[in-house]
């Protein structure tokens, strides 16, 4: 999958933001605790252009992440610099978490250090855990298609539709509706 990221490094870090967001929607265990993730530029909340977050994750409960994703060479070794943007950038309350998702399992000692030291916990997945994860990757990287459970479907007592409120009147249109009685209303 990697392989198919381009030589070009702002091509190839720009893809490697969408297969992150893909990864973090459909690993079980991020899925499982994000409601949502952006793209920086899709975010509501962004307050400017790209200064080193490339993502944002909601949890379930509410929480904000800022993702940071680095699409290196596998031998490469993450340092300080590379992270310091993301870091001081993400450093707002607005932001519960940190995570750095890599394509190396390198993380400089210092850039671990300053990783560790946080206010604000930091995080990192690298090369080897997204290869370990239990994700169905796509044979190809323009197949990077959200796979959204089928919907719910109500139990079947609930099946049948109740009636649509109405107007207590026709002639009354300053908000007096009533809802049908039903079964549960008695």
């Amino acid at each position: 999958m990697l392989g198919q990221l381009s030589k070009d490094a702002r091509a190839r870090g720009r893809k490697f933001e969408q297969l992150c967001q893909w990864f973090l929607r459909t690993d079980p265990v991020y899925a499982g605790r994000l409601a949502r993730v952006w793209l920086w530029d899709d975010w509501p909340g962004r307050w400017g252009a790209d200064a080193g977050i490339d993502l944002v994750a909601e949890t379930l409960s509410g929480e904000l992440w800022a993702v940071q994703a680095k699409a290196y060479d596998p031998r490469y070794s993450v340092t300080k610099a590379d992270i310091d943007t993301f870091l001081s950038e993400s450093a707002r309350p607005t932001f519960v978490y940190r995570l750095l998702l890599a394509t190396t399992d390198r993380i400089g000692a210092r850039a671990a250090k300053t990783m560790d030291d946080q206010a604000i916990p930091a995080g990192s997945l690298g090369l080897a855990q997204l290869e370990r994860s239990s994700v169905e990757w796509p044979a190809h990287l323009d197949d990077l298609q959200h796979r959204r459970p089928p919907p719910k479907r109500p139990l079947e007592h609930r099946r049948k539709r109740s009636p649509p409120c109405v107007p207590v009147s026709a002639s009354t249109t300053a908000g007096n509706w009533s809802w049908p009685v039903g079964p549960a209303r008695r």
